[in-house]
């Protein structure tokens, strides 16, 4: 009986671990390259890390390999959390994305720089609650 139970807990564990929202939404296109994004809560329970992003998938809808680079405004409501005149310390992303393919991030892949975006503390109050993203910057170059 205590097996049973065990097993229940971690499968619960598990499914709470990556819960999140399937829907990619299209936010930014250009030159064939194409931005999605979808909210998703992401759970670290052994750390006790409750957060919510805005994962990231980008598409190259060409015949050729692409090399990216970008960066992204968060907005909460109508106001922009990063845009400023000074750019010295924003963060640029690079990705190289083969013809036809695409990258997206994942909960279970929080290192890979620029397929998310943090959007709010789950279990603590966020005081600016990012609501939306745009990308910015964006530098493209065809192989």
């Amino acid at each position: 009986m205590k097996l049973i139970i065990c097993i229940f807990i971690i499968a619960a564990t598990m499914s709470v671990a990556f819960a999140q929202n399937d829907v990619w939404q299209k936010f930014h296109e250009e030159g064939g390259i194409e931005f999605f994004m979808k909210k998703s809560e992401c759970h670290d329970i052994q750390n006790g890390i409750h957060v919510e992003y805005f994962l990231i998938q980008i598409q190259n809808t060409t015949s050729y390999p692409a090399t990216l680079q970008w960066n992204f405004h968060s907005w909460s409501n109508d106001f922009c959390i990063n845009c400023k005149e000074d750019n010295s310390d924003v963060k640029i992303f690079q990705a190289i994305i083969p013809a036809g393919e695409s990258i997206e991030g994942s909960c279970s892949d929080i290192g890979e720089k620029g397929l998310h975006v943090f959007t709010r503390f789950l279990n603590y109050k966020t005081q600016n609650p990012v609501t939306n993203i745009n990308v910015n910057q964006l530098i493209l170059n065809f192989n």
